[in-house]
């Protein structure tokens, strides 16, 4: 898929922000396609914070499921490329934990993580309208 970082098998959202984080550090961002990048997350993006991938008949390849992981990665990797500002609707993102093989009423690891993700981004969003010039912070500060 044009834009992401995709390892067949892997996550594809999840990919491409771990391949961003690391190129952030070693400082290589200048090496990529940014543009292309930023399009091809926000490609998958239904609204809401909710993405899938792309209709490719019934098996979903790039295996983007619209879990917390996946709007953690593609929050994450938007404001590593600057571009949280092209997200119409961050004020309304929702972090949806992946319940497949969970009982009803059992809270788990993946409950717990989107809930703080979800208050993280809503203080990081009052911080950023008190400040509109500072850069968003990232979900996984403490």
């Amino acid at each position: 898929m044009r834009g992401l970082f995709f390892t067949p098998c892997f996550p594809a959202l999840q990919d491409t922000y771990h391949s961003l984080a690391a190129l952030e550090i070693l400082g290589g961002l200048d090496r990529i396609d940014r543009e292309q990048c930023v399009r091809g997350i926000l490609r998958v993006h239904r609204g809401r914070g909710f993405f899938t991938s792309p209709d490719s008949g019934s098996y979903n390849e790039y295996h983007i499921d619209g879990n917390a992981q996946d709007t953690i990665a593609a929050y994450e990797s938007l404001r590593i490329l600057g571009a949280l500002d092209r997200v119409k609707d961050l004020d309304k993102w929702q972090f949806r934990p992946s319940r497949v093989g969970v009982a009803k009423g059992e809270i788990t690891w993946r409950d717990i993580e989107a809930w703080v993700c979800q208050q993280r981004l809503d203080k990081i969003l009052r911080e950023h309208k008190a400040n509109p010039s500072a850069p968003y912070r990232s979900l996984l500060e403490p």
